[in-house]
């Protein structure tokens, strides 16, 4: 298999270059200027999200700062002191949706002309605060909250309720929610290493599986159908029932025991970023495998930086994003083209 496939890169180059022109129609109105010595994030990048369209990434970093960018051009476009545990951009209308967690107690709210709008108070039902927020429809929000419940939330009125009970009594919900195209899935870790997927609808759980220890390295397939999750040992992915846990395949064992960082379906295809700085392609249809090596550099040289601390990517996989440290480097998957955010 060709990368993706010459018809396959042609498309999505074209796609990217139709965003990029949309991008340009769009004048800038007073974009933020960083002044010599001054940067976005002056700590390290922990959170990564792409707008639907893929022209604008979202950013968060431990100092307490919110960049939102140009994803074309690699400008910068609003800038917020605020700390927030969970950040994506809203179904339809493109807002800015963050979960926060002042005092343990946690809120939901939206960024509007570049500040932190009236929250929607989550916290109240939860006694350790909000962790993650994922859009669903453009009137509900999934909140994960510590402990170890998921609430919904009605983004027009602020009503909450209970979207799903706890797997067991040791699950928990501090990582980020992983929601189908359809609104009907969503995923999160359960435990430290497992993921468990559940109805949005039905409050119940479908299974659990095994995962890689620390953040949410899964994808659902463009039909909802099949989920792929990175396995334990970090090496190999799992494709399987998105209703049953079931095994699709034999596991995707990636060659040389690199790690997985991040992962896409696209169609028929597995996309993943590696720790080395590959790009790994299998297609289901014909089990060929395609490398693609980028100038990025090695990106887990432990214990030497930089290495990976926040990583996404567009709905269609076109766009990669990856936070090294406090350096944000975006590259396309069509194209090659490659480029580094300033910090």
């Amino acid at each position: 298999m060709h990368w993706i496939g010459r018809r396959g890169s042609l498309l999505l180059g074209l796609v990217l270059l139709s965003g990029l022109a949309r991008g340009q129609e769009e004048p800038a109105t007073d974009p933020p200027r960083l002044g010599r010595g001054e940067s976005a994030h002056g700590s390290d990048v922990r959170l990564l999200a792409f707008s639907q369209d893929g022209r604008r990434l979202a950013s968060a970093s431990v100092d307490g700062h919110i960049a939102v960018w140009d994803a074309g051009r690699g400008t910068l476009t609003t800038i917020i002191s605020s700390s927030v545990t969970d950040l994506r951009f809203d179904v339809g209308n493109e807002r800015l949706l963050v979960s926060t967690n002042d005092n343990a107690y946690g809120s939901v709210a939206f960024v509007e002309s570049g500040t932190i709008g009236a929250p929607f108070n989550v916290g109240w039902r939860s006694s350790g605060g909000c962790f993650s927020v994922a859009p669903v429809s453009t009137s509900l929000a999934l909140v994960g909250c510590a402990d170890r419940q998921v609430f919904a939330l009605d983004k027009a009125t602020g009503a909450t309720w209970t979207a799903l009970y706890p797997f067991s009594a040791e699950a928990f919900c501090a990582n980020r929610i992983l929601v189908d195209q359809d609104g009907h899935k969503a995923a999160f870790k359960t435990t430290e290493d497992s993921i468990g997927v559940f109805s949005v609808g039905q409050k119940g759980p479908f299974f659990e599986a095994s995962c890689r220890r620390g953040r949410l390295t899964a994808a659902f397939s463009p039909s909802g159908k099949e989920i792929a999750c990175v396995s334990s040992d970090g090496f190999a992915i799992q494709v399987l029932d998105a209703r049953t846990g079931l095994p699709q395949r034999t596991d995707l064992r990636v060659p040389g025991k690199r790690y997985i960082e991040s992962l896409r379906f696209m169609r028929r295809t597995v996309v993943a970023l590696l720790g080395d700085g590959t790009l790994w392609s299998f297609d289901e249809e014909t089990d060929a495998q395609e490398e693609r090596p980028l100038s990025l550099g090695r990106l887990n040289p432990w214990p030497r930086k930089p290495y990976v601390s926040a990583v996404a990517s567009t709905p269609d996989g076109s766009v990669f994003a990856v936070a090294l440290g406090g350096e944000i480097r975006i590259f396309e998957t069509g194209t090659g083209r490659e480029r580094v955010f300033p910090r």
